[in-house]
């Protein structure tokens, strides 16, 4: 987790107080592009994925949605071999996984 912390005087009164301020700060993160793999069993996902990829700069994500339970390994896998990384995995309702993947 990322904090932001950030110190500041008021003088209030002929009184300073010290206020310290944590803020909790979120890497945000935009999909570029999003891939339904929903339906599709191995090999596809990892093929539809590495192709999606060739069309994204590096550091871009690619949000891929999918209902196959061994892409839960194989995508990983796949990053580690390509220097890709990913950067999330959520099962999400109805046997859905999304899976974020940041190109290298």
């Amino acid at each position: 987790m990322n904090y932001i912390m950030s110190n500041f005087y008021v003088d209030y009164q002929k009184k300073v107080i010290f206020v310290v301020l944590i803020i909790k700060s979120k890497n945000i993160m935009e999909v570029k592009m999003t891939l339904d793999c929903k339906g599709l069993s191995c090999p596809m996902p990892i093929l539809k994925v590495a192709k999606a990829m060739k069309d994204l700069k590096s550091g871009e994500v690619l949000e891929m949605l999918g209902t196959d339970p061994g892409t839960k390994t194989d995508l990983p896998n796949w990053c580690t071999k390509t220097g890709n990384e990913i950067l999330e995995i959520t099962d999400l309702d109805g046997g859905v996984t999304k899976m974020l993947v940041k190109k290298a």
